[in-house]
């Protein structure tokens, strides 16, 4: 994985952006953190598709293909069109799902980095929300709990009082 990785890597830091003002320049995207990557991937699968960027990663490694047609399709595809049909060289192809949408761990696209940096970044914002929000569902819970204790109190003596 990691030769596979790193050329994905190679292809990412190929990424130029050109402003009106400015010459071109050259940005680098890292790759995700593993502990982002982690927290993202919830499985991984023979193929699967990043809804990010719509490259369709497969899995060269593994035999567990229905049919050996459908794995001598995607590699034909992925030779006629290497940038949308990537071969994988893993068992299976890592990914997750962030915003609703399936992301491929490892994807050119980077979108997964993109989403590490902005979280981080905006990191004391969203902590401070996090306890926010958790003290007001806390609050609610603890609300809820007691008029259901109440209730059941309430059946209780209305049980009792019926016998």
């Amino acid at each position: 994985m990691k030769t596979q990785k790193q050329s994905l890597i190679s292809r990412l830091r190929a990424w130029t952006c050109r402003s009106k003002a400015q010459e071109p320049q050259q940005i680098v995207w890292s790759p995700p953190s593993d502990w982002f990557a982690e927290a993202v991937m919830d499985g991984g699968s023979l193929v699967a598709t990043c809804e990010f960027c719509g490259r369709r990663f497969f899995s060269t490694c593994a035999g567990d293909y229905e049919d050996d047609e459908e794995l001598a399709e995607l590699i034909s595809l992925s030779e006629r069109d290497p940038d949308h049909y990537v071969a994988w060289e893993e068992d299976y192809v890592p990914r997750g799902t962030i915003d609703g949408r399936t992301v491929v761990i490892g994807c050119p696209c980077n979108k997964l980095s993109r989403y590490e940096l902005f979280i981080w970044a905006e990191r004391r914002t969203i902590l401070r929300y996090l306890e926010a929000r958790t003290r007001a569902e806390a609050t609610v819970l603890r609300v809820q709990e007691g008029a259901l204790a109440r209730a059941t109190a309430a059946d209780k003596d209305l049980a009792e009082m019926q016998r």
